[in-house]
């Protein structure tokens, strides 16, 4: 379920997850999107082979539950606190009302914390070091702030520098700039 509508979903849109197969059915996820939507094989291998695509977003879940285990939305319950939503889609992507991402908001922040706490879950296939490169308004300030600085964040809030250099200098004048120092010749 993401939150906006006819204009489809940008990066940094919240998204939910609804379980709606198999009891116990509701909202088990939280996440923001991460690329705006984009046509692709189709998910059926049978469509897929045959040269049909679908439209996808990539989303980065925060915060994933086990609906067996922890704490999570019941459909029930959300069609209780905010009756005049469907909760229950037949297809992906519905939008949600404004009143109803009000409700769903205030509902999800009151859910037990899971094992402590939930944990921003890093993508393994990211690298942690990273220079983000290219031309300005292509996401590389809202994609760090997003993905990567959660990952250095501790109570003091002092793991991580965040560098920017003016659009003149170089990647490689950046790279190749750095020499080390020696002190009587070690």
């Amino acid at each position: 379920m993401a939150l906006r509508g006819a204009t489809g979903p940008v990066e940094g849109d919240r998204v939910y997850l609804v379980r709606t197969g198999l009891e116990p059915r509701g909202i088990v996820a939280f996440g923001t999107v991460t690329r705006a939507p984009y046509t692709g094989p189709h998910y059926d291998t049978g469509k897929a082979e045959s040269g049909e695509t679908t439209q996808f977003i990539d989303v980065g879940f925060t915060e994933v539950r086990d609906a067996s285990k922890d704490a999570f939305l019941p459909l029930d319950k959300l069609q209780r606190d905010a009756p005049d939503q469907t909760w229950n889609p037949q297809s992906s992507g519905i939008e949600i009302k404004p009143k109803p991402v009000r409700a769903l908001a205030r509902l999800w922040e009151g859910l037990r914390p899971i094992n402590g706490g939930a944990q921003i879950i890093p993508d393994a296939t990211e690298p942690l070091n990273l220079i983000l490169y290219g031309p300005q308004g292509t996401g590389k300030t809202y994609r760090l702030q997003q993905s990567y600085t959660p990952r250095y964040t501790d109570k003091d809030g002092d793991r991580f520098e965040f560098i920017t250099f003016h659009q003149s200098y170089a990647y490689e004048d950046f790279i190749e700039g750095i020499r080390p120092v020696t002190v009587n010749g070690a």
